[in-house]
């Protein structure tokens, strides 16, 4: 296998469909799936080996009930640009039996090694493969196999509307990204918080970072959830809470100094100064102060808002002496 192609095989494990036709369009999406499977087994690189259960119920006057289920094993030797080429076939099998199906029950459903894949996902799938310009590059592969040294560690939320490498544009390789609910950096603390400490002492002892970003964004349900939630008392959720309450500091400020504007806004507020504070408790970690002070790392605060298309980006200012070892 060449270096384009993939480096593991891609198997489509089930095709199904479940339509109500009239008996005398039920021949196109047959031909249509006759069509497809000659397709796929005359390509190179790609084996099947299709088993197929059809039941047929016939209803009242000329109207039929099929449901087909196609089992099949796919392996794709050929390039990304054949496998997307391939998908694009069966994406235009799709289409073509869907409009033929009369009443239909329920779509034709296609997965890719899961279930219940729908055929939007799919169509996605095929345009990630098809555009995604990093597959035009094969040689870039071949360089990030022998290792990583981005120059970005960025903190971002686990909010599936701001992923952080689609906001900034990041290709792989140039950024360490660190998500979780609300982008919060807790303090410096080897037993509660090791994951989050792990990923700093990696991304600057080891991969020696040059700037931390700690990225706030607009709408944040954590957030939300910090400024609702009760300050003391019991608990309603097992980890939520006592999560974002690491940018409890924010909570506090914000809410002293702003108490009087609604509460949407005092949100919005409060998600940019929970990045100050993250920015802060980055300080509490001893390998983070020193490359502060040998001008080896910077720490950014930046704020991402989604509904206005609009992005902020700052730092603060230190005064940092070196790390004292007691």
């Amino acid at each position: 296998m060449g270096s384009s192609g993939l480096p593991f095989p891609v198997t489509h494990q089930k095709l199904s469909l479940d339509i109500k036709v009239n008996l005398f369009s039920f021949l196109i999406p047959c031909l249509s799936l006759l069509l497809l499977f000659n397709f796929l087994t005359k390509e190179e690189g790609m084996l099947i080996q299709p088993t197929f259960n059809v039941s047929v119920i016939c209803g009242k006057r000329d109207e039929i009930s099929i449901r087909l289920c196609i089992t099949a094993s796919y392996f794709v030797h050929g390039n990304l640009h054949a496998y997307a080429y391939r998908c694009q076939i069966v994406n235009r099998f799709v289409r073509i039996v869907n409009r033929t199906s009369s009443g239909s029950s329920r779509p034709l459903v296609l997965s890719l090694g899961l279930k219940d894949h729908s055929v939007e996902t799919l169509k996605g799938i095929v345009h990630a493969v098809v555009e995604n310009r990093l597959w035009k590059s094969p040689a870039l592969f071949g360089e990030l196999a022998k290792g990583q040294s981005p120059k970005f560690m960025v903190f971002a939320c686990s909010d599936s509307r701001v992923c952080p490498s689609h906001v900034l544009d990041f290709q792989p390789g140039e950024a360490f990204v660190v998500r979780n609910v609300a982008n919060m950096v807790p303090p410096f603390d080897k037993t509660k918080y090791s994951g989050v400490g792990a990923a700093v002492e990696y991304a600057v002892l080891h991969l020696k970072v040059e700037t931390i970003v700690v990225i706030g964004h607009s709408c944040c349900g954590g957030i939300k959830g910090l400024m609702s939630f009760p300050d003391d008392g019991p608990t309603s959720t097992d980890f939520i809470e006592d999560w974002v309450k690491v940018c409890l500091p924010a909570k506090n400020k914000v809410k002293a100094e702003n108490g009087n504007i609604p509460f949407p806004e005092l949100c919005t507020v409060c998600e940019k100064e929970a990045v100050n504070v993250s920015l802060g408790n980055l300080l509490t970690y001893p390998f983070v102060r020193d490359g502060l002070v040998k001008k080896t790392l910077s720490l950014k605060g930046g704020y991402y808002d989604f509904v206005k298309g609009a992005f902020e980006l700052w730092g603060l200012e230190f005064g940092l002496s070196p790390s004292l070892s007691v």
